[in-house]
Parts: C-alpha cells; structure tokens; sequence
C-alpha cells in the first residue's frame, strides 16, 4: 500500500508491502511522489520475497561472505579479502543494512578522507558497491537499493610524474650493475634525464 502526504513545502511518499520494510521519500511535485511509489510497490510486489531475514543483516555479514566467496577467486583477491575485513571492523559494517541509507555512506566517505587519501576511499566504496550488487542479483537478499551506487565519489589524486636525476641515475645503474639479473641491463633500464 501506497500512501502520499504534503509534509510542509514537500510531499512525503510511503510504501508498505508485507513482508518488506517500509520506504520512505520526499518530493517538491506530488506527480513525483505517486511515480515513485507507484512503481517502488508495484516492484515489491512483483519481487520476490528474501530468503533470509534481512532485518538483522549487517553490511560486515555481506562483506564477509564477498570476501569468503567472491574475492578468493580473483587475482588481487587476498588484498580485497583483508581491506573487507578492516573495512566490516569500522561503525559502517555494525549498521544492518535494512537501515543503511545514503547519508550514511557519505558520513563514512567524509571520515575516511579525514584518516586516508582520497584513492583509497574511492577504491572502498566502490569495494562496498560490488558487495551490494552480488548481494542484490546473485544471493537474493531483498535489498532493492544500492544506497552507494549515488553517492558522489572523491576525485582520484593527480598521478606523480618524476624524471630521475643524474646522480640517482648513476647510483641506480651501480646498483643495477651488482644485481644477479639473467637479463642484460638494457633491457631493465630504460631512462630518460632531465
């Protein structure tokens, strides 16, 4: 059951349906508030019920299987498995994910980019993104949204470009020049001086 209701200067749109939990927006146009309803319980009623209870799911659950299920079979897999679970250890991974919005994945965007550069927060919700969508399509959980596929990412930094000197050329080359290497230093080395 849908309902729409003007709440101040905007309408305030409700869906019910048995056997999910309610959802809950607000528009400036009431038009948009029953597009969206109308559609959202039309697709909830067309959805099939989860399988298991996601009431009490927490986002460190569904990272934690990702991690056991997914990251193990790809080439970088033991990095992701240990960034999930640093990352499940953090208030975002206590939160169910029943209750997990928008606003909760900026708020941890913003104090991560306060602890770490902004790479490696973009590496993490995008991490987090994945972790939604194999739980939407592949394990049936009867999440509808991905609450971090909206959110604004922080830019990458600028890559570094930097040309060695001369005299870290030479002790490079001395280096190179001590090294067991079965292919010829030609090959390795391939610089250019400022």
């Amino acid at each position: 059951m849908s309902c729409v209701r003007k709440r101040g200067k905007s309408w305030n749109a409700q869906v019910r349906v048995s056997g999910w939990r309610s959802f809950t927006k607000s528009f400036n146009k009431k038009s948009d508030a029953i597009i969206w309803s109308s559609k959202l319980e039309h697709q909830l009623k067309n959805t099939s019920l989860p399988e298991e209870d996601i009431q009490n799911l927490k986002l460190s659950y569904l990272m934690n299987r990702y991690a056991e299920e997914v990251s193990c079979k790809i080439k970088s897999g033991i990095t992701e498995q240990c960034q999930l679970r640093l990352m499940s250890q953090r208030w975002i991974g206590d939160c169910k994910v029943d209750n997990l919005t928008k606003n909760h994945f900026e708020q941890y965007r913003e104090d991560r980019l306060k602890e770490v550069k902004s790479g490696t927060v973009k590496a993490e919700l995008t991490l987090i993104q994945r972790v939604y969508k194999t739980a939407i399509k592949e394990w049936g959980y009867g999440i509808l949204i991905n609450p971090v596929s909206n959110i604004e990412l922080p830019k990458s930094a600028k890559p570094r470009t930097r040309r060695l000197m001369t005299n870290e050329l030479t002790t490079l080359i001395s280096y190179a020049d001590k090294q067991t290497n079965t292919y010829p230093l030609s090959f390795n080395l391939q610089l250019k001086l400022v």
